[in-house]
């Protein structure tokens, strides 16, 4: 019988002792977790730090400002609009703020815009 009741409570023992080392498992998963979310954040700014510093180097970056105005209005990036699809603005000045300023200096691009009523 005395070895009946040790063995049920070595097993008892090695039950707390195993449930432990799991509880241990699961604070140590949730710290690397917490870890692995950082990590993938900070690769997340990395990656959008490199896209910019990439972006700076585009060639359309340095064409002059009148160079750019002449490509827009080849483009001829107005042509119509419908009146729900407000603001009247060439799609160009949402690019960036260069683009924007010359958009805006350009009369040509402003000069030739239909509007019309949608049914």
């Amino acid at each position: 019988y005395e070895a009946i009741v040790n063995d049920i409570s070595s097993g008892k023992d090695r039950i707390t002792i195993i449930e432990e080392k799991i509880s241990d498992a699961e604070d140590e998963i949730c710290r690397l977790q917490e870890v692995i979310k950082q990590l993938q954040q900070e690769r997340e700014r990395m990656k959008d730090g490199v896209f910019q510093r990439e972006s700076i180097f585009a060639p359309v970056h340095r064409l002059p400002a009148d160079v750019l105005g002449e490509i827009f209005c080849m483009v001829g990036t107005v042509t119509q609009w419908l009146i729900c699809d407000l603001p009247l603005v060439p799609p160009v000045s949402h690019v960036c703020y260069v683009w924007r300023s010359v958009s805006v200096e350009l009369p040509g691009l402003w000069s030739h815009i239909n509007i019309v009523g949608s049914n």
